[in-house]
């Protein structure tokens, strides 16, 4: 097992640069959030922009998408039942 210190995390998160955009970080699509589990379709978006994730894709009910958004505006989102 390996100690995490100030080395490791120098070494691991590192500044990004200020000309970048958030499609030089990845892209992530995240699918579901379906009755009744709408709360865990949130929390998955949230956790995705909070590490880091660059653009955040979600498929989910069109019922939870307002939810999403007044949570985390950031994602993008679409409807899995227009599709």
């Amino acid at each position: 097992m390996k100690g995490i210190n100030q080395t490791l995390l120098d070494t691991v998160i590192i500044e990004r640069s200020r000309s970048s955009h958030k499609g030089d970080y990845g892209r992530l699509l995240l699918l579901g959030g379906t009755y009744p589990y709408g709360g865990a379709i949130i929390m998955a978006a949230l956790a995705a922009v909070k590490s880091g994730a660059g653009l955040v894709t979600v498929g989910t009910d069109r019922e939870n998408i307002p939810a999403l958004h007044s949570h985390l505006p950031e994602p993008m989102a679409f409807s899995l039942q227009d599709q």
